[in-house]
């Protein structure tokens, strides 16, 4: 006579964790709706256009970057970067200082980032330059060699690549470039 059969344990925990990180990340690839090519396995290198990508940002704007006229810097950040937050308040005020020049800014948080932090931390800091969340990562995918927090990207205003900057921005350099392109788009 066969052993009777004993019910087997239910394992809810066990997909779930591992399989729902794989089928988001799955969806989240898929969901990309990117046009342009992605960025070469070394990224974006000086003298290449910008990536056809868009930003949301907080208040709600839609900014395309290569319709922004002008030099543009995109800074890559996160919350949880201390460095990114001690340079932010030099970043925007520089961007006060010289956005009725044609200077813009964009602050994109990383798309690990909780959207209630990123709100949190721009409302207690009384940020007031552009803040886009990268939640499904197509910013991030676009640029393609952002190693670590805080990475910016200087565009001229031809829209190419001027500068890859990676970690601290040094405040006073950016300054001088970005007066040096502002000259040359106004020439």
């Amino acid at each position: 006579m066969p052993a009777p059969s004993r019910p087997r344990p239910h394992r809810s925990g066990t997909i779930t964790t591992a399989s729902l990180a794989c089928v988001l990340l799955v969806l989240l690839s898929a969901c990309t709706n990117r046009t342009d090519e992605a960025a070469s396995a070394d990224g974006l290198q000086p003298g290449d256009p910008a990536p056809h990508v868009g930003f949301q940002t907080l208040s709600g704007e839609r900014l395309a970057l290569q319709e922004l006229s002008g030099p543009v810097l995109v800074n890559f950040w996160a919350t949880d970067c201390h460095s990114c937050v001690e340079e932010t308040p030099m970043l925007s005020a520089l961007w006060e200082q010289l956005r009725s020049e044609g200077y813009h800014f964009v602050a994109v948080a990383m798309p690990y980032d909780r959207p209630d932090s990123v709100v949190e931390m721009v409302r207690a800091n009384a940020w007031q330059h552009p803040v886009a969340i990268d939640i499904e990562g197509i910013a991030l995918d676009a640029f393609g060699n952002v190693p670590g927090t805080p990475t910016s990207f200087l565009f001229a205003a031809d829209g190419t690549l001027d500068a890859r900057l990676v970690g601290v921005v040094d405040g006073a350099a950016l300054e001088q470039r970005v007066r040096e392109l502002l000259e040359d788009h106004t020439a």
